[in-house]
C-alpha cells in the first residue's frame, strides 16, 4: 500500500513538472504593459529593425528603420478590461491621451484617428509567443512573436513590403490582412 502511494504522488509530481512546461510553451500570452510606454518593432535582421511610427490624424503608420539598439516609446497598448484580454493603442505625446491605432477607411491601412467608444475598428487583440513580467522594470525586449489584429475585423496587422528590398526602402505601411502566421505579421514589443 505504501509503494501504490508513492507511484501515485510521484505520476502527479510528474504530470505537474513535465505537463505544465510543454503547455506554456503552446500557449500565447497577452502582455500587462501596465501602462507603459513601447516601441512597436518589425524585426526583420539581418536587414535592420523597423518601429512602428504614428502620424497625425487621418495619416497612416508607417515602420521607418531604426538601427539602433534603444527604440523610443510611440504607443501606450491599454486593456479595455473585456475579456477575452483586448487593447487600444494610445499615441503617446497626446495632451488628451486621445489618439488611437485603428484600422483606416476601406480597411486598406492602419493610422492614427480620435478615439471613439462607437468605432470597433480601434480594438487590438495582441498575442504573443513569449510575455514579459513587472514592465515598470524592463528595459529592452518585453514581448516577442507577437501578432496585432483587429478584435472587429479579424484582420492581423501586417508590414507591407517585398523582403527582398525590406533593408532599403525608408518606410511601409501597415494593412490589415488575413492572419496567415506571415514573418511581416509578427512584431515584437520594446520597453524604453
Amino acid at each position: 500500500m505504501m509503494l501504490s502511494a508513492h507511484i501515485s504522488l510521484a505520476a502527479i509530481f510528474s504530470t505537474l513538472v513535465v505537463g505544465s512546461p510543454l503547455e506554456s510553451r503552446q500557449a500565447k500570452c497577452h502582455p500587462n504593459f501596465e501602462g507603459v510606454g513601447v516601441s512597436v518593432v518589425w524585426d526583420q535582421l539581418p536587414f535592420t529593425i523597423r518601429e512602428w511610427t504614428p502620424g497625425a490624424v487621418g495619416a497612416n503608420i508607417t515602420t521607418v528603420i531604426n538601427d539602433s539598439s534603444q527604440q523610443s516609446a510611440e504607443f501606450r497598448f491599454e486593456q479595455t478590461g473585456s475579456f477575452p484580454t483586448t487593447y487600444l493603442a494610445k499615441k503617446l505625446g497626446v495632451p488628451a491621451n486621445n489618439q488611437v491605432v485603428s484600422v483606416g477607411s476601406n480597411n486598406q491601412y492602419l493610422n492614427i484617428a480620435q478615439s471613439s467608444s462607437s468605432d470597433p475598428n480601434q480594438t487590438w487583440d495582441v498575442s504573443c509567443g513569449v510575455c514579459g513580467t513587472d514592465a515598470w522594470s524592463v528595459h529592452g525586449l518585453f514581448a516577442d512573436v507577437c501578432t496585432i489584429k483587429s478584435v472587429h475585423l479579424g484582420l492581423c496587422a501586417q508590414v507591407v513590403t517585398s523582403v527582398t528590398h525590406a533593408h532599403s526602402s525608408p518606410s511601409f505601411l501597415l494593412q490589415p490582412v488575413t492572419c496567415n502566421g506571415a514573418e511581416n505579421q509578427n512584431f515584437q514589443f520594446w520597453m524604453a
